[in-house]
């Protein structure tokens, strides 16, 4: 859908070489997304900053993790969750 992220995309096709390179840029640049995130009222440093990124929810509360798991895509899902993406999230539906 049209607010589905590039992680979810990149988690859906099973894209692991996209996914490390997101991850990359993430980690290289967390201090200024802390400070978008908490410009936007999130208060966050820049470590829990990776973590809000990594668990992104669409319209649907869908993670890249629910993404990856969905279309099997088991590279996938192994590499999000050792980033420190959330298991324990929920979508819309629990």
């Amino acid at each position: 859908g049209l607010q589905d992220s590039a992680w979810h995309l990149a988690a859906g096709y099973g894209q692991a070489g996209v996914i490390q390179v997101m991850y990359e840029v993430l980690q290289a640049n967390k201090e200024v997304v802390a400070k978008k995130l908490n410009r936007r009222g999130m208060h966050t440093t820049p470590d829990q900053a990776i973590h809000v990124v990594l668990d992104l929810q669409n319209g649907k509360g869908q993670t890249a993790l629910m993404f990856a798991c969905f279309a099997g895509k088991v590279e996938a899902v192994q590499q999000l969750v050792s980033m420190g993406a959330d298991p324990w999230i929920q979508d819309r539906c629990g």
